[in-house]
């Protein structure tokens, strides 16, 4: 991934990121990935995800293999999130299709 496009997303996810903090102060329980892809925020900002329900939604398979990649690297599945794959036309919870 080039430089600039690297910056730039590290600088959306923050701004993201910090709204959702201000957020959760204010007395907001849920936060809604859709289209997560593999965005690690459960892992990477434990310390607020653990504050909140975090739902992550996208494709079975790609939501599949971030789940695999990350319990690989020693980071299971954080209390309090939920994956819920999704198609184009139906959104299950807990992977139970």
């Amino acid at each position: 991934m080039d430089e600039f496009v690297s910056r730039r997303h590290g600088r959306r996810s923050r701004f993201v990121e910090d709204l959702v903090a201000e957020r959760e102060a204010d007395g907001v329980v849920q936060y809604v990935l859709l289209g997560a892809g593999l965005d690690a925020f459960a892992q990477r900002r434990a310390d607020l995800a653990s504050r909140l329900r975090v739902f992550e939604i996208d494709q079975p398979g790609p939501q599949a293999w971030k789940r695999e990649r990350l319990e690989a690297l020693g980071y299971p599945p954080p209390d309090g999130c939920a994956s819920c794959p999704s198609t184009s036309s139906r959104v299950t919870r807990g992977g139970t299709g």
